[in-house]
């Protein structure tokens, strides 16, 4: 009877402990879980490995493998389906980009104006939404290190849609850059094996972050209005990092939903913060299209961006990549180095969404 006590006792603190885990403490790997003390057997691993000098610890050593079994199979099932929706997400932003771009081309004075009045521009602002409903379920069961990097994958989708309204093929540069981005991101992504970081974290955090983004934002804004040969480029540059800081809110507002629910979503600032940035990004985002050739603006928002993104997920939610080496951190930078020329070398292309305008050679 008495160990029967003592076995229920330990799997509630391994419960415990796995949720303390999940919603609290992500940043922890599974093993570092399982390194913490139990009240009755001390550390799980030791426990879990040694012999069990009790029918109680033989069942409780069997019980924790199961957990360890599960755990580790609903964290490589979490990051499939994270995948497999920022895939999606990347999808539908990469065909929002491409309509936007084309109403921004064809608009001679007042760039929303022109757009708001175009049945077309609304269907590419709904995909626009429907890419994000899909990037935060992504968010939902990954970290942003594993959504960011994903979500760059947008440009190579935007390449042969681009060419399909020009009616024209890639070439087998563009192919080529597209592999190589391809390849950056699974790099990133595989040998990174990113782990989440804090749900909840203090305001401390947040402020210094905000602070810094704040002055970013206002000294290349500054710079937009007073080059306006680099307009396209700078305000590119503001948007990348607003979008970072959207996918830092993007990521707390989901991660305070699924551990409080609604009710204490509807109560925190992140929400409406994100409702702010996002809008103010929509927004900035249409006048860099205007402000000049899509190859201008479009690469400084997909290279600043995942780099925002990265760099809020370490300093604020404590997110990491679990590489310990210096060799390790020498491909991690070389997979980062390759997938910022692969962007800005993609971004060079042709992605003019207006048709290209064939010269007759017939006499009038």
């Amino acid at each position: 009877m008495n160990g029967d006590i003592e076995l229920l006792l330990n799997f509630y603190h391994l419960v415990v402990k796995l949720s303390w885990y999940r919603f609290s403490l992500p940043r922890h790997s599974p093993s570092r879980v399982f390194e913490m003390e139990s009240p009755v057997f001390g550390n799980l691993k030791r426990a879990s490995t040694s012999v069990a000098s009790t029918p109680a610890a033989y069942d409780w050593a069997v019980h924790f493998r199961m957990h360890q079994f599960f755990t580790t199979v609903y964290l490589v099932l979490s990051n499939l389906v994270a995948i497999a929706f920022a895939l999606a997400s990347a999808l539908v932003i990469a065909w929002g980009t491409v309509i936007r771009q084309r109403i921004a081309e064809n608009a001679r004075h007042g760039v929303m104006r022109t757009a708001m009045r175009n049945p077309v521009w609304w269907i590419g602002t709904v995909s626009a939404v429907i890419a994000y409903g899909l990037q935060l379920i992504a968010l939902g069961f990954g970290t942003l290190l594993i959504v960011q990097p994903i979500l760059v994958l947008s440009l190579m989708f935007t390449l042969p849609l681009a060419a399909w309204y020009q009616n024209r093929r890639m070439s087998s540069e563009e192919l080529f850059w597209c592999s190589l981005l391809t390849l950056s991101v699974g790099v990133i992504l595989v040998f990174g094996r990113p782990t989440g970081g804090i749900t909840s974290p203090p305001l401390e955090r947040w402020l210094p972050a905000f602070a810094l983004g704040f002055a970013l934002m206002a000294a290349f804004g500054v710079a937009a209005s007073r080059i306006r040969s680099q307009r396209a480029l700078l305000l590119g540059v503001v948007c990348g990092i607003l979008y970072g800081y959207v996918a830092l809110l993007s990521k707390a507002v989901v991660d305070t939903f699924t551990a409080a629910g609604l009710g204490e979503l509807l109560k925190s600032w992140p929400l409406y913060a994100l409702i702010f940035a996002a809008g103010a990004g929509t927004v900035l985002q249409q006048y860099s299209f205007h402000a000049g050739p899509l190859k201008h603006s479009l690469p400084a928002m997909k290279i600043i961006e995942p780099l925002i993104a990265f760099s809020l997920g370490y300093a604020v939610l404590h997110e990491q990549f679990q590489v310990r080496s210096v060799l390790g951190w020498l491909v991690m930078a070389l997979a980062v180095a390759t997938m910022v020329i692969a962007t800005i070398v993609l971004s060079q292309k042709p992605m003019s969404t207006l048709p290209r305008v064939k010269v007759s050679t017939q006499p009038n």
